[in-house]
């Protein structure tokens, strides 16, 4: 119903940083009215290699006919992406390492890389109609639709090969090139890359579903 604009900031050394924005148009003259906004949120949790990513995110666009007369349109989302600690550890490799230790992680030409990632997005949207066509007779309506996707990443393969205790994926990458199998017949293409020795790869899941309520 009023016209504002809000950012704000905060900071934790455990859980990492957040940003906040929202702006809301107030309702117009013409009976128009929107708001929308969002939270992002990043940094690092207490063991090695666990960083994360995500946040949430919204949008409301509506439009006042008359006192009798309302349509209005929601979107929610919210996604995220963290590397996970997920290897059991013995107590030796606890005492050795120390207990921030992470082996499900390390380093592809220089750049940090995880080998257990977890990450989603759902998303949803509700467009609502009112109308009081007189004291005793009215219609609300709504059409819901909710979809999202999200899955985890895995070592399908062998064990990676580690170096200093992280995995060593640049060595990986080498072993699997230089097994690849090359020579195969033409009609048995499915034989190729079967000698690869380490397979790293995602799963994931997805669903829509499409809803009408409708109360007269």
């Amino acid at each position: 119903q009023r016209k504002f604009t809000c950012v704000s900031t905060t900071y934790s050394q455990n859980v990492g940083n957040k940003i906040h924005f929202i702006h809301s148009s107030g309702l117009a003259k013409n009976g128009f009215a929107y708001a929308f906004g969002g939270t992002y949120r990043y940094g690092s949790s207490f063991k090695d290699g666990t960083w994360f990513k995500g946040g949430n995110y919204f949008m409301n666009l509506s439009k006042s006919f008359s006192e009798k007369y309302q349509l209005s349109l929601y979107i929610f989302g919210t996604t995220q992406n963290h590397a996970q600690a997920s290897t059991y550890m013995p107590d030796r490799l606890v005492k050795y390492y120390g207990i921030k230790y992470n082996p499900d992680w390390g380093y592809k030409d220089g750049i940090q890389k995880s080998a257990a990632l977890n990450f989603y997005h759902r998303r949803f949207a509700q467009l609502f109609f009112n109308a009081d066509f007189s004291t005793k007779t009215m219609l609300k309506s709504s059409l819901y639709y909710d979809a999202g996707n999200g899955g985890a990443t895995r070592n399908f393969g062998n064990s990676l090969p580690i170096l200093n205790g992280q995995i060593d994926f640049d060595a990986a990458i080498s072993e699997n090139i230089s097994a690849i199998d090359t020579i195969y017949a033409p009609d048995s293409l499915m034989n190729r890359g079967y000698n690869a020795t380490h397979f790293l790869g995602n799963y994931i899941h997805t669903n829509a579903i499409l809803t009408y309520i409708g109360d007269f």
